[in-house]
């Protein structure tokens, strides 16, 4: 099974690895005719990197989490399908129906059932994922997926800028923006400023750094809450 001490791990080297070899290629474009447009477009596959990395972090540690303690799960699949069974067969069919699971429940057997469709085991609003972690995980686990202002704010400015940078669509960019407008806690306000070029934002500098590098920090700083 999934070590959460290993994912947490994996998931910052990955994420210090990308940051790394983003700070390399800022020192290969250096000087260049084309640096500004250079530097955005790798700003903006190093958030994109970053981000994708971030859901796949986030679907191992719910996942870890299940197989540590796979009770809670079990009965709320189990409450839902028969529930399921009743409304459409009625009480006879549901009494006689037995569900069972095997106490020792593989990491693809966790994901197929908590995400049966493969679509992705995140969820767009934060509420939704924390409904998701209160309704597979115990309650000093589950209580970890509460989030508060800052990090609820953050998570949907992380899902929205995905989004964006994933299709580039007029309608993901004016949600992307509605977010960054409706940014009020104040250790978000790093990422509260008009989008131009998504690659010029990106790489703009907060103090001596830029916007894509404190996402990198934040992401880091965000993961450790959920261990």
């Amino acid at each position: 099974m999934l070590d959460r001490d290993k994912i947490q791990a994996q998931f910052e080297s990955s994420i210090d690895h990308n940051v790394g070899a983003y700070n390399d290629l800022l020192k290969a474009i250096d000087k260049k005719t084309n640096e500004d447009f250079l530097h955005g477009m790798i700003a903006s596959q190093l958030a994109f990197t970053l981000l994708s990395i971030w859901e796949a972090y986030l679907s191992d540690v719910i996942i870890a989490y299940v197989a540590k303690s796979p009770k809670k799960m079990m009965e709320s699949i189990k409450e839902r399908v028969e529930k399921s069974l009743k409304d459409k067969f009625g009480s006879e069919i549901a009494k006689s129906t037995a569900l069972t699971f095997s106490h020792e429940l593989s990491q693809n057997s966790i994901m197929g059932i908590i995400d049966p469709k493969g679509v992705n085991i995140s969820r767009a609003e934060p509420r939704d994922f924390t409904n998701l972690a209160n309704e597979f995980l115990t309650g000093h686990h589950a209580r970890k997926f509460t989030f508060n202002q800052k990090d609820r704010e953050f998570y949907i400015f992380l899902k929205k800028l995905r989004n964006y940078l994933a299709h580039g669509s007029v309608a993901s960019r004016e949600e992307l923006n509605k977010v960054v407008a409706s940014l009020a806690h104040a250790d978000n306000a790093v990422f509260k400023c008009a989008i131009g070029r998504i690659g010029s934002y990106l790489k703009s500098p907060c103090s001596a750094t830029s916007r894509v590098v404190v996402v990198s920090d934040r992401l880091k700083i965000f993961s450790r809450q959920l261990i």
